[in-house]
């Protein structure tokens, strides 16, 4: 995480020290509250703005796996997943029973997320994206400043869930991991 400098005071380098064990600490502890979500109930999308669809609800979603990527235009290594749910969604093979679902940060407008697609984007992105509402204004959280990214407990970004098709939370963690989860449970169904 750091670079080797030879010039950096052994008191500077005790700091870094301290600095990543304490992050590497909070990021168990966020692990292990996040590990507490699986097996309960997705949250309910917030009654909001959407992208490339109306707003969907888990009722809708029933029977099929989804794949929830929590994302915003200004987190650059974002971008870089955008391409990969754009393909997603355009697979025919898993279509009916993968979908996936960006979920993007709260205190952007729609048209801007819209703008910022087009410029940065060479391609169409066509996969429903539900842009999150900001929490209200005393709440406390540990979470992103958003209703639904806080109610999945997303602290960091690019992030993912993947819900089951009875609506409940399996796993989190890298996208393209719980794409291939989601797989292997469906192959897995179909052996059965």
């Amino acid at each position: 995480r750091y670079k080797q400098d030879s010039q950096r005071p052994p008191a500077e380098w005790a700091a870094l020290v301290a600095k990543a064990r304490e992050s590497k600490a909070e990021d168990e502890v966020t692990e292990e509250v996040i590990d507490t979500l699986i097996g309960t109930a997705a949250p309910q999308f917030p009654k909001t703005n959407w992208l490339n669809s109306e707003p969907l609800n888990w009722e809708q979603l029933a029977g099929k796996y989804v794949l929830l990527d929590f994302w915003h235009v200004g987190c650059k290594p974002c971008w870089g997943y955008l391409g990969w749910m754009q393909t997603l969604q355009n697979e025919r093979d898993t279509a009916d029973r993968l979908v996936a679902i960006g979920v993007h940060g709260a205190g952007i407008a729609p048209e801007a997320i819209r703008d910022e697609l087009a410029n940065r984007i060479k391609y169409d992105v066509t996969f429903p994206i539900c842009i999150d509402l900001l929490l209200d204004g005393d709440v406390e959280t540990d979470a992103y400043p958003s209703q639904f990214f806080s109610r999945c407990g997303i602290r960091q970004m690019p992030y993912g869930w993947l819900v089951g098709p009875d609506g409940k939370l399996i796993a989190h963690g890298d996208p393209p991991e719980l794409v291939e989860k989601a797989r292997e449970l469906i192959r897995s169904s179909e052996d059965k």
